[in-house]
């Protein structure tokens, strides 16, 4: 089962996030997948509309997104 995660769209250059079953992206539109995929999402679960993303970077620190959820598909 995956989810996709829509963000608002303040002129960044990704879009959307497809995440896997464990939460880690599988996908990112329009651009920078090099950059996103692989990242691990955290409390992905209970993640709903107007939320912030928090992820996992390369020293395991939890980080913020600065753009919130505009729309969740699970």
């Amino acid at each position: 089962m995956s989810i996709t995660i829509e963000f608002e769209d303040l002129g960044q250059d990704f879009l959307v996030w497809t995440l896997n079953e464990n939460g880690v992206v599988i996908e990112c539109k329009p651009f920078q997948a090099w950059l996103w995929k692989g990242r691990q999402v955290v409390d992905y679960a209970s993640l709903k509309r107007g939320d912030v993303v928090h992820f996992l970077d390369n020293d395991n620190h939890m980080r913020p997104l600065k753009y919130r959820i505009a729309r969740i598909t699970h």
